[in-house]
């Protein structure tokens, strides 16, 4: 079966450019290093795929004075030809590859994209102005403030998942409270925002423990900071 009858072109997202062979690196959460090919959207779904090679042989550049796949920096080699799909979610952040004069091909942090990626985690919060909960990026929320997409957006729950950076034509800044943090997936902070409203609280060794009214945020209506 052809899996690709499946898939249909989808926007590049803005941190990975597949034209470009030096900037189209990504290592995965499960610490495997992808080259990307192209983003594709699964049809009629909300879906973001990435498709991409995995590159087989992967080996600290140095280890010593220090192991340097604690900076997350690696030698790869043989990348494969088959093609494989990942989540974007679950992308932990975007490095570059270099190239040496001896061949060697060196995997490396992107450091502009530290705190995009690397913290590129999801807060589930609730709002002072009606007491409603829900999941967001983690750079939406600072100093008990978060953006939240105003009633000019069609569909502020894309806007989530694709991480829009905020900005003052689509987005109204609102008083907020965090219920949980550091969460490492999308996926993840939903289950957490469905437990808050099924049990009014949310606890973990991240959480700060809250008990109240929960339900969805209505984006038409909200006290603006």
């Amino acid at each position: 079966m052809n899996i690709f009858r499946f898939f249909k072109m989808w926007i590049v997202v803005s941190f990975i450019k597949t034209n470009n062979i030096a900037d189209c690196y990504v290592l995965y959460k499960s610490n495997n290093i992808y080259q990307v090919k192209n983003i594709v959207k699964i049809n009629d779904m909300d879906k973001i795929i990435i498709l991409c090679n995995i590159f087989l042989s992967k080996k600290p550049f140095y280890e010593t004075p220090i192991n340097s796949n604690i900076f997350n920096i690696y030698e790869v080699n043989n990348l494969s030809d088959e093609l494989t799909l990942i989540n974007l979610d679950e992308i932990k952040r975007k490095n570059m590859i270099i190239k040496l004069n001896d061949g060697q091909k060196i995997y490396v942090p992107i450091l502009h994209s530290y705190s995009y990626l690397f913290l590129k985690t999801w807060i589930v919060l609730s709002f002072d102005d009606d007491n409603t909960v829900e999941c967001v990026p983690n750079f939406w929320y600072k100093n008990n403030v978060c953006a939240w997409p105003n009633k000019t957006v069609i569909n502020h729950t894309k806007m989530i998942e694709r991480r829009f950076n905020p900005n003052n034509l689509e987005f109204d800044f609102i008083k907020a409270r965090k219920l949980s943090k550091n969460i490492d997936t999308l996926s993840e902070a939903r289950r957490k925002t469905k437990r808050a409203e099924e049990t009014s609280e949310l606890s973990s060794a991240n959480d700060d423990k809250e008990s109240k009214k929960i339900r969805h945020k209505n984006f038409n209506s909200r006290n603006v900071v």
